[in-house]
């Protein structure tokens, strides 16, 4: 990933990106950067890599990711002029997790909204009526869901479980 990702819009005009663990939106055309939230922090925040527009630009899905409890490990850098040891945060099994929370966030006014149980929701697009909708993925259940956006709740549309595993 280059050191500056963007993600435009789909009507063209913004550019979405993230610094210090949290959203900015910029006109595409050139002008100032403007902060969507604020409550990002190091190794706690918000990533514009996989976050997503709405087909009407004017509402961003995004995740703000918490990876604080999860172990860092030292990583020596061998392309560097001088070895260098970089700090990097793998999951591994028996420690924690990162905990995940997926929200709304209004362009217009920066207001974010939780979506309900997201943890395990993976974003694949938007219902024609403009509704987020995602496939839900676990060891023992699959499924897509819609999002309301007025209520950050979830309904399923189509769920599948087994009592073994998928």
């Amino acid at each position: 990933v280059p050191d500056v990702y963007e993600k435009a819009s789909p009507d063209g005009d913004w550019l979405l990106g993230s610094a210090g663990g949290n959203l900015y939106v910029r006109p595409a055309l050139g002008g100032k950067e403007r902060p969507l939230t604020q409550a990002g922090v190091r190794d706690n925040g918000w990533d514009a890599e996989d976050a997503q527009w709405s087909p009407d630009s004017r509402t961003i899905i995004a995740a703000k990711s918490d990876e604080r409890q999860v172990p860092e490990y030292p990583i020596v850098d061998w392309l560097e002029p001088l070895d260098k040891v970089v700090s990097v945060r793998l999951p591994r099994i028996g420690y924690p997790k990162a905990s995940i929370q997926t929200e709304l966030i209004d362009l217009s006014t920066g207001r974010t909204k939780p979506i309900q149980d997201s943890s395990d929701l993976r974003w694949i697009g938007w219902s024609p009526s403009g509704d987020p909708v995602a496939v839900r993925s676990g060891l023992k259940r699959v499924g897509f869901v819609v999002v309301d956006q007025n209520t950050g709740k979830t309904r399923d549309l189509f769920s599948e479980t087994t009592p073994t595993f998928f």
